[in-house]
């Protein structure tokens, strides 16, 4: 674990995991309103997507917060950005601007998540 890593390599993966760890964990208590945002977005079988979308992020962190099969870890953590940025950050489809705006931006940090999480996977 770690061996072969520099202390700022250490401490960006041990970042990126808990990002993902506190978002993960902090959406437990509210799942059936997290459900509920994905049934109105017509996500079929709303609750097994959110519950596999969760396994993803707190599985996937751990995974790079341990160093145990980081790549594997980093690459469940950009599968999970990617469904949640499409289905929560399409500012494409939104027509106030205001609005869009703001779901654009989100969308960029998460793309730039990504580029963290590509780092840890290689």
């Amino acid at each position: 674990m770690h061996a072969q890593h520099s202390l700022i390599e250490i401490l960006a993966q041990a970042m990126i995991a808990f990002l993902f760890l506190y978002r993960g964990i902090g959406a437990i208590p509210r799942f059936d309103r997290h459900k509920a945002r994905l049934a109105a977005k017509s996500v079929p079988a709303a609750g097994l997507v959110l519950a596999c979308g969760l396994g993803l992020m707190l599985g996937g962190a751990t995974l790079v917060l341990l160093d145990i099969f980081a790549a594997l870890g980093a690459a469940m953590l950009i599968v999970f950005t990617i469904a949640a940025s499409v289905i929560y950050h399409d500012f494409w489809s939104v027509g106030d601007a205001d609005r869009r705006r703001r779901e654009a931006t989100r969308f960029a940090y998460n793309v730039a998540v990504i580029g963290g999480l590509l780092l840890v996977a290689f």
